[in-house]
């Protein structure tokens, strides 16, 4: 019961691009035709037209507002801020009422995929500006453009007659920008790459010291700070007292996805930040 209280807070929106016509034409935006190029893995997909992404959006925002109307009752526009508010709604309402919701909040997320899989494409542009998607920068900032994809779809406001590509690519090349950003100052102020730390008893004693006594110890206080499985993936990420790991091939040896990895990751890393170094001179 708990786990459908969280998906379906999680399905209610924070956001609706409402019309009037929700209410009245409810039965004819969902019974709407849409004539849709076909999808295929591995083939480049047409680019839909503006009245095909209009229909499509409305369709979406409609379940949308239809999950929030259901959850939330006639006060849904200030409802849906409140999110603790609406937890305690979820819990309330009636079986009937809340598979109701759960049924809109499916054909929702049907809808929200079907507008990814037809704007796909646009992640890798702006990505590879930053990498080759082989390599782990280039990965990662390939899975952060498909975050930026989803939230942009979640965002866009098809009432204004935009097309959604225009919107969509300035907002995931303004975001990489700025992840690119954060990820060159979190370097500098984490001391840069931790593979230096690769193996550091035997560079040692081969006479190769790349890092003092009172740094291993450090990092070694800092990686025991945190949880076990926070720190075999700072390890095997950083190379440290081993080879590096992909962070791809990490995620399928661990049977999560990227994103959850790169979660823990900078989960530790900010643990570890609250680690006080204070240096021998």
């Amino acid at each position: 019961m708990e786990q459908r209280i969280r998906n379906l807070l999680a399905a209610v929106p924070s956001t609706v691009f409402f019309e009037d016509g929700f209410k009245r034409n409810g039965r004819d935006i969902v019974g709407a035709r849409l004539e849709l190029p076909e999808v295929r893995e591995g083939e480049k997909t047409k680019v839909l037209t503006r009245d095909q992404e209009f229909r499509l959006f409305r369709k979406y925002n409609y379940f949308r507002y239809r999950v929030a109307r259901t959850v939330a009752g006639a006060s849904w526009e200030s409802a849906i801020a409140n999110r603790e508010g609406i937890e305690a709604r979820i819990k309330k309402i009636p079986e009937a009422t809340r598979s109701r919701a759960e049924e809109f909040a499916r054909k929702s997320k049907e809808f929200r995929n079907l507008i990814l899989a037809h704007n796909m494409r646009l992640v890798f542009r702006p990505a590879s500006r930053y990498g080759s998607e082989k390599t782990e920068f280039g990965d990662r900032m390939i899975s952060d453009a498909r975050m930026h994809l989803i939230r942009a779809v979640e965002r866009f406001d098809y009432r204004r007659g935009l097309k959604f590509s225009t919107y969509c690519i300035n907002v995931i090349q303004n975001n990489l920008m700025r992840d690119n950003q954060t990820e060159k100052k979190r370097m500098a102020r984490c001391g840069g790459d931790f593979s230096l730390v690769k193996d550091s008893a035997c560079e040692r004693n081969e006479g190769r010291d790349r890092i003092s006594e009172y740094d291993l110890g450090f990092i070694a206080r800092a990686l025991s700070s945190i949880k076990v499985t926070e720190r075999l993936v700072v390890e095997k990420l950083f190379g440290i007292n081993g080879d590096r790991v992909m962070l791809k091939d990490l995620a399928s040896e661990m049977g999560v996805c990227t994103q959850t990895v790169r979660n823990m990751k900078y989960s530790a890393i900010k643990a570890m930040s609250g680690v006080e170094y204070d240096p021998i001179v």
